[in-house]
């Protein structure tokens, strides 16, 4: 299966970069998580990736892991490095899935291959638990 491809920031209207922005403020400034993954919720299923990321990891932090897997796939299956971190946490910790360090070790190292310097941190955790 081949990535979809992400929309660029110029190809997204205003319109969506407004909605975006100010999911972002309700999610990080006034962590009004609920109204935060509403608009979310809108952007992800329009294929926004960055919204994918976002309402993933606002599942994520809320313990919702089978929503966060779901969401965070889809942002890691289209490059997203932070989502494939992500992806790669849940299946290392086998939130929401059952533990699987290969499907770990792949998304954490699609992730340290983008440059994402956290994955790598992980992957060196993994790779303790490969070698027990």
């Amino acid at each position: 299966t081949t990535a979809a491809a992400v929309p660029s920031p110029a190809s997204i209207g205003k319109d969506t970069l407004l909605r975006l922005q100010q999911a972002r403020h309700l999610l990080l400034v006034e962590q009004k998580t609920a109204k935060a993954k509403k608009i979310l919720g809108e952007l992800a299923q329009e294929g926004i990736p960055e919204a994918q990321r976002l309402l993933g990891i606002a599942h994520y932090r809320s313990q919702e892991y089978k929503d966060a897997h779901g969401w965070l796939l889809q942002a890691a299956q289209r490059n997203d490095p932070q989502a494939q971190r992500y992806l790669g946490m849940i299946y290392f910790l086998g939130q929401g899935v059952n533990r699987d360090y290969s499907q770990a070790s792949v998304w954490l190292g699609k992730a340290a291959a983008q440059g994402d310097e956290e994955a790598n941190r992980y992957r060196e955790i993994l790779r303790k638990f490969y070698e027990e």
